[in-house]
């Protein structure tokens, strides 16, 4: 079942038919013994488990403080924490020297 205007299980139930329109999210059912896995099919049997978890995920994520100026950092890799410079400030021109920018999108090369 695909729904794609509507907010709900099958979503889900997509991924187990492994038809997830994210190849990120079909990782979630398609690894084998992730912890993701029965997640997926909770929710792909339980709708009211999905939107209660939903809620609490839109909260919490509400609350995240997102750091801004110099505060804040723009990663080279999103997933490490840059290595600490002797100025507060990430120089750019060694983000820009390995990734592209194309339409107001960073991606790395």
């Amino acid at each position: 079942p695909t729904t794609p205007d509507i907010l709900d299980k099958n979503y889900y139930s997509n991924l187990q038919d492994k038809k997830g329109l994210l190849q990120s999210d079909q990782e979630l059912f398609s690894t084998p013994g992730a912890d993701t896995t029965a997640i997926v099919d909770s929710f792909a049997n339980n709708q009211k488990a999905f939107f209660k978890n939903f809620r609490k995920s839109m909260i919490k994520m509400g609350n995240i403080g997102v750091l801004t100026g110099k505060q804040g950092e723009i990663r080279k890799q999103c997933n490490f924490v840059n290595t600490k410079k002797k100025s507060s400030e990430l120089d750019i021109a060694a983000v820009t020297s390995t990734e592209s920018f194309e339409g107001g999108v960073v991606s790395s090369i």
